[in-house]
């Protein structure tokens, strides 16, 4: 059994994110095309017209081998249109289930826009989290379907059942060094 860390790498300009995923393999055995293929899916369906998905690199986790890329190249399709974007900190969060110890947490940046927040305050609208909910399970689905592959988190925690799509807003980084005023 080996474990794969799988990096989905985005771009805004000359920014660049990541969302990392671990894929549990059978053997030494590398990660299945159709497995990676579901990760590009989900990324090039639910991403933000102005954000590309630029490429997946993998390696065995926990190595320093060199990453083996895999070109995505491709903008979003999620068309943005006349709406105004929300910072990149203003994440989606799905929450990893785990048949045994903590769950897991995945945050998405660049999938939604300011007119997908609720009247409330810090929600958003049920509609993206559908949305969301439906493209994560069938990614999720893909990567399963794939004879010996489980995506896990942490030490290995498989994935108990599909991932739960948070309809709070996450600001994910805007906690950090944040300015005293004077």
């Amino acid at each position: 059994m080996a474990f794969w860390e799988v990096r989905a790498v985005l771009q805004s300009g000359d920014r660049f994110w990541e969302n990392v995923y671990h894929i549990q393999t059978d053997g030494d055995s590398d990660v299945s095309t159709d497995a990676l293929n579901a990760i590009i899916e989900f990324y090039v369906t639910r991403t933000l017209s102005v954000y590309t998905i630029v490429k997946l690199v993998r390696r065995l986790l926990g190595t320093a081998d060199s990453f083996i890329e895999t070109s995505v190249d491709e903008a979003g399709t999620f068309d943005a249109g006349s709406s105004d974007l929300l910072p990149l900190w203003n994440t989606i969060r799905v929450v990893l289930n785990s048949a045994s110890g903590r769950n897991g947490l995945k945050f998405l940046r660049g999938m939604a826009l300011a007119s997908q927040l609720t009247a409330t305050e810090g929600q958003w609208d049920p509609s993206l989290i559908t949305a969301v909910q439906t493209a994560w399970t069938t990614m999720e689905n893909a990567i399963e379907a794939t004879t010996g592959q489980h995506l896990v988190f942490g030490a290995a925690n498989k994935i108990a059942f599909s991932g739960d799509v948070q309809s709070t807003v996450q600001m994910r980084q805007r906690h950090r060094k944040r300015r005293r005023s004077a």
